[in-house]
């Protein structure tokens, strides 16, 4: 059987608040998420995968929110 973590496991991780994580989830942003009556839960093997695609040993690299924001940014 799988492993799995709660919105505030997961909070505890990765050192966010467990608001922070289930509007994430809600949001389609973080993988592995489903919902178990009013609860979230997160497959720890995609949690995993996605941690390791996610680090980068590149400081200049953008977030996919800085692209977003970099997009809407005016230009004068």
């Amino acid at each position: 059987m799988a492993e799995h973590l709660t919105a505030q496991g997961l909070a505890d991780r990765w050192h966010k608040s467990p608001e922070w994580v289930t509007e994430q989830a809600r949001s389609g942003q973080i993988p592995g998420a489903w919902k178990l009556g009013r609860l979230w839960r997160f497959n720890v093997a995609q949690i995993e995968a996605y941690e390791q695609g996610q680090r980068t040993n590149n400081i200049y690299a953008l977030t996919p929110g800085s692209k977003r924001r970099r997009k809407y940014k005016k230009t004068a």
